[in-house]
């Protein structure tokens, strides 16, 4: 996010980071990438949707939300640098998200799991069809293959 200026929204309307990580996707994609890892969090299922709307490729989208307890984001938020800390903000966002987690894809539970056994699993879930959202329609819920 820090590569968008602080007045985004009101240049470029709601969604334009999650928008513009669709495009980038995509390019990646048209250059003859196989696949590309998004990790960024959606926080509420209106950013997914933006990003699904602003996808163009036909390659498909699979989500898969990393999640651990509060008390283990906190712990890692804690060891970040001072100035890369989001605070109270990661209790924030992590109730509003395990309200709705099904909204997200398929949920990997990665508190004591090393990543690259969470990228091994994915690449494995991705292979299989796991997670395959199926289009957006706004205000709809999304279709998530939770495989």
């Amino acid at each position: 996010r820090a590569f968008a200026p602080r007045d985004a929204r009101v240049h470029l309307g709601g969604g334009s980071t999650y928008r513009a990580a669709a495009a980038l996707a995509g390019t990646y994609l048209s250059m003859g990438a196989k696949r590309v890892l998004f990790d960024y969090v959606f926080q509420r299922p209106e950013h997914l949707r933006y990003f699904l709307g602003a996808h163009t490729s036909s390659a498909p989208v699979h989500a898969f939300t990393l999640w651990a307890p509060l008390a283990v984001v906190q712990n890692r938020d804690a060891g970040r640098p001072p100035e890369q800390r989001v605070g109270a903000r990661v209790e924030e966002c992590h109730l509003e998200m395990e309200s709705r987690l099904e909204a997200f894809g398929r949920v990997l539970r990665n508190q004591d799991v090393p990543a690259d056994a969470i990228a091994l699993q994915i690449h494995e879930l991705v292979a299989s069809g796991a997670g395959r959202i199926d289009g957006v329609d706004a205000g709809q819920p999304l279709q998530v293959d939770p495989g």
